[in-house]
């Protein structure tokens, strides 16, 4: 169907001696097999079933080192949405690999809907395109218009919780997020590695700082903790000041909830046992209704809803399905088809070096960090709306992105995402903690919430990190810094930034207090070692930071 993904009728013992389809799958590159069937399902068509319940024993592929899952899908059943995207999660991971094989019986009608959905999810694509590109590359598959609403309602599930920019979306919601609501929604589409390294981190704005890094040849930290800030199964932010205070409040919470876990496994044993007796009462007719399900399953091989068993079963002809579609679309050929050109554009950008740039000075970078996005010349001003737009609908935008070599470009696009939150990420009551406590950073992240202490802190490590500058440049970024965080504007040299913003003006007492909080967090990140806070017990970690910080003023006091 793609490149990556072969759809397939189910194998059985005989046809994997024969036709050695194991040195096929490895002369392919075929790395994992995504089976859709259910145990002992169908037992009365083609070869034998085997002990596993199938018409071949899974461990001959994994023996070969070749991965297999079972998500067993009922022919009489229909998979809920979230089922669903946990399986295309596997898809997309297992894609990283090799190759993935997908079967059900026919390879039509589950693995259809398995691949189409895939499809909607790696590619942004629209539903109906995915179902039109399935079935140009694997005739008949998709084969009802249950498995079409059900793809479709996975579109609709999907999509809307990729929104970047939602006021340059053309589906579901256009209003603001929160970033809480936001990190939930990426979560909740991100997969592997990508899903722990961005639990507290927005994607769109690691992509953008960590390419403007690059262009200045500044991405090494700076820091004692000497962070790779790189996708990971052990995410970056764990080497964070934020993380040793997370770790520390749990610290104080554990002995306190331990007490009440044991209460609950408690009172859940004892339920246990008692259900236990009732339950052995009914098992046996659960058990008979069951073995009837399986005989008629057996002598009705086709299904109403996915008539899968027979690969000759015609289904729905392809003027049918652009019908139940309804989007004014037939015959449509495959260089038409958005999964094509998209698949085609991905191919293209992966061919790109990714090293192909000039670098920039770090003050070059600071310059285009805080101009005014409004004073760009038209041709970026329209290249940002179209960005904004693809990030929302186009899986390629983000290739596109992390090869932009436009500072200013970047610069307008990181600002335009964080002052387009619902909440500005440092609110009133955040700004009311910080000019009480602007002296006590440590003091100021325990009020803050976890998802905004996280993105405050990787930001400040992205201004340390653009070096050599001039305490200027970075009292100028600062300040710009400040600007969007807070959602209020704040004089820059001649003018308040952002000025094209209908924002109120950062009072200037508030200011120099956040200004203070900003340039001492900042201190501890470059000088203490994180790495350093496992070894102490847990009460005196930020007993240690207390410290380092007296030290530091001490050492200005002196100086």
């Amino acid at each position: 169907v793609t490149d990556d993904v072969l759809a397939m009728a189910r194998l059985n013992t005989a046809q994997i001696i024969k036709k050695d389809i194991i040195a096929q799958f490895q002369g392919w590159s075929i790395k994992t097999i995504i089976n859709l069937q259910t145990p002992g399902e169908h037992a009365s068509c083609g070869g034998p079933l085997e002990e596993s319940g199938f018409t071949y024993d899974p461990n001959i592929f994994m023996k070969n080192d070749i991965y297999y899952y079972n998500f067993a899908l009922k022919d009489y059943g229909s998979a809920t949405v979230g089922k669903l995207l946990d399986m295309v999660k596997v898809v997309a991971f297992a894609v990283q690999e090799g190759r993935v094989a997908i079967h059900c019986h026919a390879g039509l009608g589950r693995t259809g809907v398995l691949i189409a959905c895939y499809l909607i999810y790696s590619l942004r694509v629209r539903a109906n395109d995915a179902i039109r590109f399935v079935r140009m590359k694997r005739p008949s598959a998709i084969q009802t218009r249950g498995q079409i609403i059900c793809i479709q309602e996975f579109e609709h599930f999907v999509l809307p919780q990729m929104i970047v920019f939602p006021s340059h979306s053309t589906t579901g919601d256009r209003k603001p997020y929160s970033l809480q609501s936001y990190l939930k929604k990426q979560y909740n589409m991100l997969h592997g590695y990508e899903q722990r390294t961005f639990k507290h981190i927005p994607k769109i704005v690691f992509i953008i700082c960590e390419r403007i890094l690059q262009l200045c040849d500044c991405q090494e930290d700076n820091s004692a903790s000497e962070i790779a800030y790189t996708i990971s199964n052990v995410p970056f932010t764990q080497k964070f000041i934020c993380h040793v205070l997370e770790k520390f409040r749990d610290s104080k919470d554990y002995c306190q909830n331990v007490y009440k876990r044991y209460c609950i496994c408690y009172i859940y044993i004892l339920f246990i046992l008692a259900s236990t007796k009732a339950c052995s009462s009914s098992q046996g007719s659960s058990r008979d209704i069951c073995d009837d399900i399986g005989r008629l399953s057996d002598v009705f091989c086709m299904s109403p809803d996915t008539p899968s068993c027979d690969s000759t079963f015609p289904g729905l002809d392809d003027i049918c399905v652009d019908d139940v579609l309804g989007d004014g679309i037939h015959d449509q050929d495959l260089l038409d088809n958005d999964c094509y050109k998209e698949i085609q554009s991905h191919m293209d950008l992966r061919s790109v070096s990714r090293n192909d740039y000039e670098t920039v000075t770090a003050e070059e970078a600071i310059k285009a960090l805080i101009r005014d996005s409004a004073s760009l010349p038209d041709p970026i001003k329209k290249r940002l709306q179209n960005y904004q737009s693809d990030l929302n609908h186009r899986c390629t935008a983000w290739q596109r992105l992390e090869l932009e070599s436009n500072l200013e470009l970047l610069s307008a696009l990181l600002f335009e995402w964080l002052e387009s939150l619902k909440h500005p990420l440092l609110d009133v009551d955040s700004l009311s903690y910080i000019v009480v406590w602007s002296s006590k950073p440590q003091r100021c992240l325990e009020k803050l919430s976890v998802c905004t202490r996280y993105l405050l802190e990787y930001l400040l490590r992205f201004i340390t990190r653009l070096r050599p500058v001039t305490a200027e440049s970075q009292s100028l970024i600062t300040k710009r810094l400040m600007a969007a965080l807070t959602q209020q504007t704040i004089w820059i040299k001649n003018y308040f930034h952002p000025p094209h913003k209908h924002f109120q003006k950062l009072r200037r007492g508030t200011a120099g207090k956040l200004n203070e909080f900003f340039i001492r967090l900042m201190n501890l990140i470059e000088e203490v070692n994180t790495q350093g806070l496992d070894k102490p017990p847990w009460a005196s970690k930020w007993e240690l930071l207390s410290n380092h910080l007296r030290d530091i003023d001490s050492q200005k006091n002196n100086g």
